[in-house]
């Protein structure tokens, strides 16, 4: 009887899907501290970015605001996306769905009655 227990055909548990790991970015200016994370750029997929400005005046979270991230390629057409207010204090999610692979550079730029800031982001690719 054991040995026809071990002989029972069973199959190895199956492989979920793994999360592809977030892409962490921190900026500063003279004026705010950007940390912002996304997950990696695919085209025609939306890819929710969490973007997180303090004020370096104050050390606060902004909690009022319209942030734009801009993707433009090495031809100079760009893509842009947009929240006009942040979810929470500090923090403005936004989906970022670009419509083709590509290098790009990453611009976020934040313009509220108070302030206005721009952060290079660096090349991204998608």
């Amino acid at each position: 009887m054991l040995l026809l227990a071990g002989c029972k055909n069973s199959s190895p548990p199956a492989k979920t899907p793994e999360e592809p790991e977030a892409i962490a970015l921190t900026r500063w200016t003279e004026k705010t501290e950007l940390f912002m994370e996304h997950p990696p750029l695919v085209a025609g997929q939306n890819a929710r970015f969490a973007v997180h400005l303090t004020d370096l005046r104050s050390f606060k979270a902004l909690t009022e605001g319209r942030v734009t991230v801009e993707l433009r390629a090495a031809n100079g057409r760009a893509e842009t996306f947009q929240t006009d207010a942040p979810s929470r204090p500090g923090i403005f999610g936004l989906n970022v769905k670009p419509s083709t692979a590509g290098s790009y550079l990453m611009t976020v730029r934040l313009d509220s009655a108070a302030l206005k800031d721009t952060h290079e982001a660096g090349p991204v690719e998608v």
